[in-house]
């Protein structure tokens, strides 16, 4: 809830004293949009569809691990652009996430906008992202 009311006001600065919601709730759709990756694969639905909610799986985790630092973006190229700065040259991810992190906003966006295939496997799309997910929650804990 506080997330949608944040977003709603363009309002990305916030007390400390939200902050742990504000992390809480972006880890928890960064959970429901791999589980829905998951189910849509089982259902057979588009690579496309299924690259688009792995993408926010990993935005919304991304957020919640520079959150979690006191660091807030406002664009999807600003929250790539800080997760190398403020995470990977930090030490505290590592730069391989950083490159998947990446490589999953261009998917995204083939997927998206150019209506192209994805030259990936799925599956192994969904277990990165499900083990970037865990790994950025555990990035928010320490």
């Amino acid at each position: 809830m506080l997330v949608e009311i944040i977003r709603s006001y363009g309002q990305f600065s916030l007390r400390a004293e939200f902050m742990d919601e504000y992390v809480a709730e972006e880890l928890q759709a960064a959970r429901e949009a791999a589980s829905d990756a998951e189910k849509m694969h089982e259902s057979g639905v588009t690579d496309n569809a299924i690259v688009n909610r792995l993408y926010y799986a990993c935005f919304h985790a991304a957020q919640a691990a520079l959150a979690s630092k006191d660091v807030s973006v406002t664009s999807h190229r600003g929250l790539v652009s800080m997760f190398g700065k403020e995470l990977v040259k930090t030490g505290e991810a590592s730069p391989e996430q950083g490159r998947f992190l990446n490589t999953m906003q261009m998917y995204r966006l083939t997927a998206d906008y150019e209506h192209k295939p994805i030259d990936a496997e799925i599956t192994d799309l969904l277990s990165q992202t499900r083990r970037f997910v865990g790994e950025m929650e555990r990035l928010c804990r320490s």
